[in-house]
């Protein structure tokens, strides 16, 4: 029992911020801006951090990418909708063979609990 409480005592507890995603909800001509403005959102979060996504519906352009992120919360309230095709997607650069692979939708890596 001591040593459980001594963990409990050791463990960081991490409390974050809430971010709430600030795209433009029912417009099909803000995919581009919408995709930016994501991507820059989960770039933005530091350990802790909740971050939600409105219940609207928000259009990408696919492209949505994210590295490193650490005990966050992504909360999902609204619809995410790509555009049809994958003109004007972003590709996913690969540098080991200095390769441009397939257009991605989402892509997350290097994360923890998230």
């Amino acid at each position: 029992m001591f040593y459980l409480r001594m963990l409990l005592l050791l463990t960081p507890v991490v409390q974050g911020s809430l971010v709430k995603y600030t795209g433009m909800p029912d417009e099909h001509g803000s995919a581009q801006n919408n995709t930016d403005t994501l991507n820059a959102a989960l770039a933005s979060l530091v350990p802790g951090d909740r971050f939600i996504i409105p219940n609207r519906t928000y259009w990408l352009a696919g492209g949505v990418a994210s590295k490193g992120l650490i005990n966050n919360t992504i909360q999902l309230d609204g619809t995410l909708k790509f555009l049809a095709g994958r003109e004007g997607w972003q590709s996913r650069f690969q540098p080991i063979s200095n390769a441009i692979s397939h257009p991605i939708l989402i892509h997350f890596t290097h994360f923890t609990c998230l």
